[in-house]
């Protein structure tokens, strides 16, 4: 399992909780920086399970899941 931290601007989310769970069963990327357009923040996230938002900067349409995706319709 992979999962994104998104707009950790301080790279602080690692430091603020006990991730030792989460790094146990899953790799954690962490981006400091935002992306600002949709289209390379899709590029960026694709390949992860889990997104984590840190700042409510990062805007997301409804769920559209991909056809390969596990809770596809």
């Amino acid at each position: 399992m992979k999962v994104a931290i998104l707009d950790d601007y301080q790279n602080a989310a690692l430091e603020s909780a006990d991730w030792a769970p989460v790094t146990a069963k899953a790799e954690i990327t962490v981006f400091t920086d935002h992306l600002e357009e949709t289209g390379p923040l899709i590029e960026r996230l694709a390949p992860f399970d889990v997104v984590c938002v840190r700042r409510p900067t990062s805007q997301f349409e409804a769920f559209r899941p991909r056809p390969s995706h596990p809770r596809a319709l």
